[in-house]
């Protein structure tokens, strides 16, 4: 089923201005000169041909968090244990935690 014509209008207008609010740095600023303009579209190009290299580390570091929950599991460590020993803003030398 398609969309009515204002539905596809608002949702184009919500996702330019998110990607703009999102990559602020990478858009022109109103009344900036064509130069500035160019080397924008040049990083905001990078930074499209960097995206699969990303997915792709995010997809590794996924799996490696995957097996390494799994391997505490097998060995019976339980999340909370990780709770008990490491509490959340502790560092090595907290005086209360030794």
């Amino acid at each position: 089923m398609d969309n009515p014509a204002p539905i596809e209008d608002f949702y184009s207008q919500y996702k330019t201005s998110n990607m703009q609010a999102i990559y602020k740095d990478l858009y022109p600023s109103p009344g900036s000169d064509p130069a500035e303009e160019d080397a924008l579209v040049q990083k905001r190009m990078e930074v499209a041909k960097s995206a699969p290299g990303l997915e792709q580390q995010k997809k590794s570091f996924t799996a490696v968090n995957e097996r390494a929950a799994q391997e505490r599991e097998e060995a019976g460590v339980k999340a909370r244990d990780f709770a008990i020993v490491l509490p959340v803003g502790c560092c090595a030398r907290c005086q209360k935690h030794g």
